[in-house]
């Protein structure tokens, strides 16, 4: 198993995609729940045909996603763990790729 980015082939609009059928449903039914969740969701897909498909969620940012994803942060990793933890990051954090 492994993780890579930034993924060039992946535009917006299959960002937008991916947001609405992988991410979006779980973290409202978290809210629907009353579930205050504040942390790490990684959602591990696999990109097919028929649209993106979920291999797993994962609540813990370790290897190979920790790698991956970090450089991407244009922002201290330890100011914005520490802003999503007290619920006052409300923000989509800065990243390298816009």
């Amino acid at each position: 198993m492994g993780a890579y980015a930034p993924m060039p082939h992946v535009d917006g609009r299959a960002v937008d995609d991916i947001m609405d059928t992988a991410v979006r449903p779980l973290v409202e039914e978290l809210r629907r729940l009353g579930i205050d969740y504040r942390g790490v969701l990684y959602a591990g897909l696999m990109l097919t045909a028929d649209g993106p498909k979920v291999i797993e969620y994962n609540v813990r940012f370790g290897d190979p996603e920790a790698e991956v994803v970090l450089p991407l942060l244009d922002a201290d990793a330890a100011e914005l763990f520490l802003a999503v933890a007290n619920g006052s990051s409300r923000e989509r954090p800065p990243c390298l790729l816009g």
